[in-house]
């Protein structure tokens, strides 16, 4: 194996594991691992990890299963790569703020894999290198619009980016993949775009029933009840401050992940210790939260 590719390997594994590891930062973890992988192909000697469909029936002894997720992080040009990017970034922060990070980062690849299986079953022939995580982009479509259709998220519309409800896009680049495939269109693997949907809606579905998340505007039930706006005095870092307003919006299931997140990490800002749940209110036995209301006053 060339030495490049060894390398962007190690990215890419490097890429899940801080994803797997530091909650909120799978979007931009994916989005620089991209990047520096891109970089490293100007260099050559990456076209092994690509994902060589007819492989299996002309040389099956080159094919290796691991092209099935190298190739999801490969780009052909500086085109290819910034039109997958955008929609990481506009649609994936939006989703992982939604579900978490480890949720998110498994969607995405899983749906990426989805993708190739589809694109290999109907073009196991095909001459061409397949690369590119456009799969995977329409994993992260499909999952968002399944489990909040109403959420809106900035897709292209001619030279812009407008807000347009997750269900919306995704019927119509759906539709649209579709129709391309009919048409006979050569050159892209439209076949891994549909396939990858369906496999982030397929997710999506099966996770929801594990973490018993609710769509549609239905009534969840909330395990942990008491005063959310008592644990703003034990905020400190940003990152605890921004995990406060994902709790303040969510409801239900995915609200308490949060709250459970957030609680172990919070800390009394005069006594160093941890706060406890009295009477439905986050304190401290100092009396740093009463303290500070009197304060206020």
């Amino acid at each position: 194996m060339e030495a490049i590719s060894i390398l962007i390997i190690v990215i890419i594994v490097l890429s899940i594991l801080l994803s797997l590891m530091l909650d909120g930062y799978a979007t931009l973890s994916l989005t620089g691992s991209i990047l520096a992988i891109f970089l490293l192909q100007l260099s050559g000697g990456w076209v092994e990890l690509a994902l060589h469909a007819n492989d299996l029936v002309t040389a099956p002894y080159n094919f290796e299963w691991y092209q099935l997720f190298t190739s999801v992080f490969l780009h052909g040009d500086l085109r290819h790569i910034i039109g997958n990017l955008l929609p990481i970034i506009f649609i994936g922060l939006p989703l992982e703020s939604r579900i978490g990070s480890r949720r998110f980062i498994f969607i995405y690849l899983m749906s990426g894999l989805v993708g190739n299986l589809g694109f290999l079953a109907l073009n196991w022939e095909t001459p061409y290198p397949a690369l590119g995580a456009s799969g995977a982009i329409f994993g992260i479509v499909g999952a968002l619009a399944f489990l909040y259709p109403r959420d809106r998220i900035f897709a292209p519309i001619g030279f812009i980016f407008l807000p347009v409800p997750a269900m919306v896009v995704a019927l119509f680049w759906g539709l649209e993949q579709l129709a391309l495939i009919f048409a006979g269109g050569e050159g892209i693997a439209y076949e891994a775009h549909v396939f990858g949907m369906l496999g982030g809606i397929t997710f999506a579905y099966l996770l929801r029933k594990v973490w018993k998340i609710e769509n549609g505007g239905k009534k969840e039930k909330a395990k942990h009840r008491f005063d959310i706006q008592s644990i703003e005095p034990f905020l400190a870092g940003k990152r605890e401050k921004e995990i406060y307003e994902t709790i303040k919006k969510e409801k239900g299931e995915i609200r308490d992940i949060w709250i459970e997140h957030l609680l172990p990490k919070l800390r009394c800002p005069s006594c160093g210790k941890k706060p406890e749940m009295v009477k439905g209110k986050l304190s401290c036995r100092c009396g740093y939260e009463r303290g500070k209301k009197e304060n206020n006053k």
